[in-house]
């Protein structure tokens, strides 16, 4: 397992595995609209966007994305 810095490479990827995450997970949780709004806001210029103003790591097992952090000012 590795844990590295986001790379501008990583972010299709992690943005497939937020929106897959999203719409397997949060269906019991949130409606419908929420998910695709968060989906939309973090497709591939939403997650280079958020990358820009905070610590985004990766974490791989072999060359696969398994899990995606972030630290940062959620609320900014």
């Amino acid at each position: 397992m590795e844990i590295s810095i986001l790379k501008e490479s990583d972010i299709e990827e992690v943005s497939k595995l937020i929106e897959k995450t999203a719409r397997t997970c949060f269906v019991i949780y949130y409606p419908q609209k929420e998910i695709d709004a968060v989906c939309a806001s973090l497709n591939y210029d939403g997650v280079k966007k958020r990358a820009s103003w905070t610590h985004f790591y990766v974490i791989k097992e072999k060359t696969t994305i398994v899990a995606i952090g972030g630290i940062g000012t959620y609320g900014a």
